[in-house]
């Protein structure tokens, strides 16, 4: 089941089919007028997808000028820790966020066109308590294969007690940057008395940094989003709304080095800049970074609508149309710098392979492809 999210009526769902940021956010608090969650009972526009409707409308100036300043804080210092964070040997990690921003808006020509503008801002570093599952000092101790021994010494060492003759446990807290910018600016002119009209455009750029075991994954996002449209009162029984929008979203994720790690092989293949994995099966964290990295969403909307709106009486009807070309750009490579599976610990110590997976040399990781999608409705 897929979400339809709407932004001032045009399509925002990115191409995982959802919207948002890599923040985790869609930001702009201080740029709502109107927001509803539809679950049920939809109106005939409304298709496309089988989930809920979340639409916003955003705000617009008026004949005053007004403006606004925020600033949301949080730290470790309001917050509890959590469960995890209670056996982490060196405490509650470190958590700021800091989301803050304004907006101003009002006349450009009084009773004619108005403007307004906002921007938000996120910064944030929250500290996450994460647990691997290393080999433990007994497993250490019974290497002697000179081979295997600079990738049992990549491991990062264990932080508790041996669990058993092979795994320990290594109970840490990693940072996780995450910035932010959020820009929205709309513009609406009166042209006359049944003539009405805006353009909007927003711009979301964020980045993210994972810290994992033996790696880091750099997230980015960029979101921009375009709309006009244009109301027209035909007579005091029938309105009609064109709508034409252009949306793009831009999603990456990239592993990178763990900073001050040292490694044997950072790769397994000539993609010199994806780490390679080491999978020991029973539970051992895998060694390396993600085997679908680097990887891109790319995708570009075009949409237009004609709505109109007929009263008479006690009777009304609605009925119009759209039309939506969405280009979509991808990468996700797989296994891209090699895999090695052992089959257990004693394998690994031996160096006795049990599987190896790479991509085939010659394979293609880019997809690109165009959909058109039509429709009408009466209600």
């Amino acid at each position: 089941t897929s979400n339809s999210f709407l932004l001032d009526g045009a399509d925002i769902n990115d191409a995982s089919g959802t919207s948002g940021s890599v923040a985790g956010t869609m930001a702009g608090v201080e740029t709502v007028r109107e927001f509803k969650v539809i679950t049920n009972a939809y109106d005939s526009e409304y298709g496309r997808h089988t989930g809920g409707v979340v639409s916003a409308v955003t705000k617009s100036g008026t004949n005053e000028l007004h403006g606004s300043l925020f600033e949301f804080l949080r730290n470790d210092n309001l917050d509890a820790p959590r469960w995890e964070d209670n056996k982490n040997p060196n405490g509650q990690p470190e958590f700021r966020r800091n989301q803050f921003g304004g907006s101003l808006g009002g006349p450009v020509v009084k009773d004619k066109t108005f403007f307004f503008t906002s921007y938000e801002g996120l910064r944030e570093n929250k500290g996450i308590t994460d647990t691997y599952t290393v080999p433990g000092a007994a497993m250490r101790a019974r290497a002697a294969n000179a081979s295997v021994r600079p990738y049992l010494d990549a491991w990062p060492v264990p932080t508790q007690p041996d669990l058993d003759a092979n795994q320990a446990r290594r109970i840490v807290g990693n940072p996780r940057p995450t910035e932010q910018d959020f820009v929205t600016g709309r513009v609406d002119y009166t042209l006359s008395p049944s003539d009405s009209m805006f353009i909007r455009f927003n711009h979301d750029n964020s980045d993210r940094t994972d810290y994992r075991m033996t790696s880091t994954q750099v997230s980015n996002s960029k979101n921009y989003f375009t709309t006009i449209e244009e109301t027209h009162i035909f007579s005091p029984a029938l309105l009609g709304r064109t709508h034409i929008s252009l949306n793009r979203t831009d999603f990456g994720a990239v592993d990178a080095k763990l900073p001050g790690m040292s490694y044997p092989k950072f790769s397994f293949s000539d993609v010199e800049d994806v780490p390679g994995n080491i999978t020991i099966t029973g539970g051992f964290t895998t060694w390396g970074g993600s085997n679908t990295n680097p990887r891109y969403n790319k995708q570009t909307t075009w949409q237009f609508k004609e709505d109109l709106f007929w009263t008479a009486g006690r009777h009304s009807l609605k009925f119009g149309g759209q039309w939506e070309t969405i280009l979509y750009n991808m990468r996700s490579d797989f296994h891209s710098a090699g895999t090695f599976v052992f089959a257990n610990a004693n394998d690994f110590l031996n160096s006795v392979v049990s599987n190896v997976t790479f991509t085939r040399p010659g394979s293609q990781s880019h997809r690109s492809w165009k959909q058109n999608l039509g429709g009408i409705y009466v209600q």
